[in-house]
């Protein structure tokens, strides 16, 4: 078997090497592709990705960003490069690509290692492929042929590279070990005009869809005594792109990428800041909000679909608890802390945790909150205030000719005490029955005077009585009503 001399292998790659160069413009070398920023949206993102090119000379000069995820929408590409370079094109390209596996893909070694490991693989690969094509093709500068010894070392000399390439190049590139499995990817191909030639930097946008999205969640901390609401707003992130976002900027948004994410004509944008001075913005379109919120801490999601907690914004509101009594639905008070936002912020739909005086009680889900309107959040059932709804009395009598008119008097009274160490804001409601037939007519009673703490009674029979215990105090409230209907009717009263 021949032995190919290092000096023709240099021959052969600098021939391969000057052949790429004349069907493709000029070489360029990508010197480091990271992402820089994502915009992540509720099932997609916006991906910005800073790319460190190596251009030779002026002119036209065609940057290849290889990788990129497989689910980039083609549509949503965008490139701008510094310099005083103009962009004159982009094109991207889908294809299913040899990657790269090994125990680093395991755990060991850091994701942009990987990534970066699986790109040298695949230039390599394609590098001899190129020898491969410039060694079936006559010699550009004396048309000479090569012989069939020639072809045969050359192929031998291929395989032995292919293989050390498999098995070692890689492992030394990042823990890898390159095997043939194939995995679609998209590449992207900027078309530049250079002033001269040196280091250029390119900035390339695009969206990823259905691999990638946010949603709100919320710890919130209430302080009965200090009547004091702590509110933790994070986010729970997650992406599948296939690409690390490592030490990237980082804003989530409740918009649409692209266009969507601008306010239409004539919508206010503002913003706002949070209590320790981080902006954040709100856009208002009529009763629908759109909230975008920067990540305030280094923010570095793995690519493996699981979600990732990251904080956003904190800050406290001046609250105040109550506690709601409805006897007629349960015999419990449950409690509501209620705050007025004031901290600038639109707060999103989202989960939240909810502690009082240090104890966890549970969760709940909250709604839009913009600026400046009411944060109302549930608190669960009070067990150191006991309610107790009784039947004082039940009569019944008729009236006029022939007895022909009945009405019946019904009496109840709500007890409520309280075993608290801490004042309690107390609201009780109860409702008046609703007839349900024309000539059936309920009317409130009014109570004689010294009878004690009474309901007032309010739009849609809507009884309420409001106070505030002392601790260890109770009240009682009595409240009365009367049936009116023909006396061959029959009617059912459910109390």
């Amino acid at each position: 078997m021949a032995v190919v001399d290092d000096g023709l292998i240099h021959e052969w790659a600098a021939e391969s090497a000057a052949a790429e160069a004349r069907e493709s413009g000029v070489g360029v070398v990508v010197e480091s592709s990271t992402v820089s920023k994502v915009t992540v949206f509720s099932d997609h993102a916006e991906v910005v990705r800073s790319v460190r090119a190596s251009v030779p000379s002026e002119g036209r000069h065609v940057v290849v960003v290889n990788g990129l995820p497989a689910k980039l929408d083609p549509n949503s590409v965008r490139a701008a490069v510094h310099g005083g370079a103009r962009v004159r094109g982009v094109k991207v390209t889908t294809s299913m690509n040899d990657i790269a596996t090994s125990g680093a893909a395991a755990g060991g070694g850091s994701s942009e290692d990987r990534y970066a490991a699986k790109a040298r693989c695949e230039v390599k690969r394609r590098m001899l492929a190129a020898f491969a094509q410039s060694m079936a093709r006559p010699d550009s500068t004396s048309g000479r042929v090569r012989s069939p010894e020639e072809m045969v070392a050359f192929l031998g000399w291929q395989k032995t590279e292919l293989a050390r390439l498999e098995t070692s190049e890689a492992g030394r590139d990042g823990g890898l070990t390159c095997k043939n499995s194939s995995q679609a990817s998209t590449a992207v191909a900027v078309d530049i005009d250079a002033p001269v030639g040196g280091s250029l930097v390119l900035a390339i946008a695009y969206v990823v869809v259905g691999c990638a999205g946010w949603a709100p969640s919320y710890v919130v901390h209430v302080d009965r005594l200090g009547g004091a609401m702590e509110v933790a707003m994070r986010a729970r992130v997650w992406q599948a792109t296939g690409e690390a976002w490592q030490l990237a900027q980082m804003v989530v948004s409740t918009g649409a990428a692209g266009n969507g994410r601008v306010p239409p004509s004539g919508v206010a944008v503002t913003a706002t800041v949070a209590a320790e001075g981080e902006r954040q913005g709100s856009a208002v379109d009529g009763n629908c909000f759109t909230a975008t919120y920067d990540v305030l801490e280094a923010a570095e999601i793995a690519p493996d679909g699981a979600q990732h907690e990251i904080g956003l914004i904190e800050f406290e509101l001046e609250t105040e608890v109550r506690h709601v009594c409805r006897p007629r639905q349960a015999p419990t008070a449950l409690m509501l802390a209620r705050a007025l936002n004031t901290s600038r912020v639109a707060l999103a739909p989202g989960v939240a945790s909810v502690f009082v005086d240090g104890g966890y009680v549970g969760t709940c889900s909250l709604g839009w909150v913009p600026p400046g309107q009411a944060l109302v959040v549930p608190l669960g059932s009070d067990n150191e205030v006991r309610v107790d709804r009784q039947r004082l009395a039940a009569n019944a009598h008729t009236s006029g000719w022939f007895k022909s008119a009945r009405r019946e008097t019904y009496a109840f009274r709500v007890d409520v005490a309280s075993s608290s160490a801490l004042p309690v804001a107390l609201e009780v409601c109860d409702t008046l029955p609703q007839p349900e037939h024309p000539r059936v007519r309920v009317v409130a009673q009014e109570l004689p005077p010294g009878t004690g703490p009474a309901f007032v009674l309010g739009p849609d029979a809507q009884l309420t009585w409001s106070g505030t215990l002392a601790p260890g105090e109770s009240v009682s409230i009595v409240y009365s009503y009367a049936v009116e209907h023909p006396s061959g009717l029959v009617v059912q009263v459910k109390n």
